[in-house]
């Protein structure tokens, strides 16, 4: 009886609506959540706002069923986090919330929109008195009730499909980017050809941190560098926006390059304020080169060695010729 007082509540609250879904709409092909659009505002990407410590808001979100079946959502307010690649992603209904995703407040927790409908679902978002200044971010989720059921050995695994759209809260006080590099490994192809001291495929990988607390869209700059001959820089590279607290790990690789002993890595990485920088190397031996040099360079000092040997010894037959010279008194 509760989930229908809530359904009730909803459907007063906004009346269904044939389906009209806008393309930035976070989307699944059969439903979606999105800003509301008003006069005022328009239509939005995602909500985004700039309050100050104990400031209150009043929004509302559209959630809508494209499908030709009756279907019922969780309905949920969820942080945001960077995934291990920098993706936005949203924690699950179950995990505790202690950003944005506990600042909102929604007048229900689950819905069912008829076929081909949506509804507007109002909410209301209290920013704590004590809140850290600088940027925030989370989402409102709506989430398959009726997952997909698979066996994994013993376990029976569902998984719930779920949409969200994004919300950042900007927090009146002092910004203060910052970037920094962590955990930066450069690795090296080894085959023949590098053994040889033919040219090599070089790796790097690095984590690059937002430890500030405004969000960051960082680019890399990358330099590979052998013991000798000329670097290679690789193209720019723009990695994914980064919230405060998250991080991104990144690999970038180089085709062609001499090893010749090692090969160094340098990564610098910018955004609006904000800069790091870091490298490594890693040591690429050529070891069947030295090994045919150093065999070279002891057969040509065994070479030498014999021919100076031979030329200190005299022929037999002057031996043999030889006269003593008398000594005069």
């Amino acid at each position: 009886m509760k989930h229908l007082v809530r359904v009730a509540l909803a459907a007063l609250l906004a009346p269904l609506l044939l389906v009209t879904t806008p393309a930035f709409a976070a989307d699944n092909g059969s439903w979606s959540v999105f800003p509301t659009a008003t006069p005022e505002v328009g239509n939005r990407p995602y909500f985004q706002m700039t309050l100050d410590p104990g400031a209150v808001v009043e929004d509302s979100v559209t959630i809508a069923n494209a499908t030709d079946a009756e279907a019922t959502f969780n309905l949920y307010a969820a942080d945001a986090i960077n995934t291990a690649d920098g993706g936005f992603s949203l924690t699950r209904r179950t995990d505790p919330q202690g950003d944005v995703g506990s600042w909102v407040e929604l007048p229900v927790e689950d819905v069912t929109l008829p076929a081909r409908t949506q509804m507007v679902v109002p909410f209301t978002m209290t920013v704590p008195s004590e809140v850290a200044p600088g940027d925030h971010a989370g989402g409102i989720v709506i989430e398959s009730t009726t997952g997909s059921t698979a066996q994994d050995g013993d376990v029976v695994v569902t998984t719930l499909a779920a949409v969200g759209t994004r919300i950042y809260v900007r927090v009146q006080g002092a910004l203060e980017p910052e970037l920094r590099i962590t955990a930066l490994s450069v690795s090296a192809d080894t085959n023949i050809g590098s053994a040889l001291g033919g040219p090599v495929g070089a790796e790097v990988t690095y984590t690059v941190v937002n430890t500030g607390n405004v969000r960051l869209t960082p680019e890399a700059a990358t330099t590979f560098e052998p013991l000798f001959g000329g670097g290679t820089t690789l193209d720019p590279l723009l990695l994914p926006e980064l919230l405060p607290d998250g991080s991104a790990t990144i690999t970038q690789r180089v085709d062609s390059i001499l090893p010749l002993g090692r090969i160094t890595a340098k990564v610098t990485v910018t955004a609006d304020g904000a800069v790091a920088s870091g490298e490594n190397s890693a040591v690429v031996l050529p070891w069947l080169l030295f090994i045919g040099l150093g065999l070279l360079i002891v057969g040509g000092w065994y070479a030498r060695r014999r021919r100076s040997g031979s030329g200190d010894e005299l022929p037999a037959d002057a031996a043999d010729n030889e006269v003593e010279e008398p000594v005069a008194n």
